[in-house]
């Protein structure tokens, strides 16, 4: 690890290092690639590419976003699976508002420098609102979520709407699905 001296590296360092915020997508990325690499080695084949946008502290104490891209190929002639990981400082680029970019797939015209039509593909929504989705996925009503959240059900109504125009999706159980299929639920 450029910056680190060997002795002083621990296999907590980059969770203690990730800012408190994006504890749970620093968890979601390291276990999709940990999967990854592990279902490549057991089949000897496979290739695919993971990129989420983080906040990790540096040597000065504060927290850039960066771009973590890592590409994954298995070597038929070394027996194993290979990552190649880069790190982007996404601070000079244009922020999305809301959300997180997140992409796992084989769509390798992704492993570039990070534009904005590139940090567009993930999660468009708020943490509210993606809290919102992830209740609604587990069964919950407008009524039970609002209790939930201390919000009223119109203000749970509303947010509903709000997640349906941000995503482009007919209906929640369509949004539902594709934060699945993209491993984000």
């Amino acid at each position: 690890m450029i910056g680190i001296k060997p002795e002083g590296l621990d296999v907590y360092h980059f969770m203690e290092a990730a800012h408190p915020d994006d504890l749970e997508k620093h968890t979601l990325g390291r276990a999709k690639m940990f999967n990854t690499s592990n279902d490549f080695f057991k089949t000897k084949k496979g290739s695919a590419l993971l990129s989420i946008n983080l906040r990790i502290r540096n040597y000065l104490g504060e927290y850039p976003d960066l771009l973590f891209q890592l590409y994954f190929m298995y070597s038929e002639q070394f027996k194993t699976v290979f990552l190649f990981q880069v790190h982007t400082d996404t601070d000079p680029c244009k922020k999305r508002k809301y959300g997180y970019h997140y992409y796992v797939g084989n769509d390798f015209s992704d492993f570039r420098f990070p534009d904005e039509k590139l940090q567009a593909i993930g999660n468009p929504l708020s943490d509210q609102e993606f809290e919102i989705v992830r209740l609604i996925e587990s069964g919950l009503s407008s009524e039970e979520i609002a209790g939930k959240l201390f919000l009223s059900v119109h203000t749970v109504n509303t947010h509903r709407r709000n997640i349906l125009d941000k995503s482009g999706k007919q209906t929640m159980a369509e949004l539902i699905y594709e934060f699945k299929e993209q491993r984000l639920l």
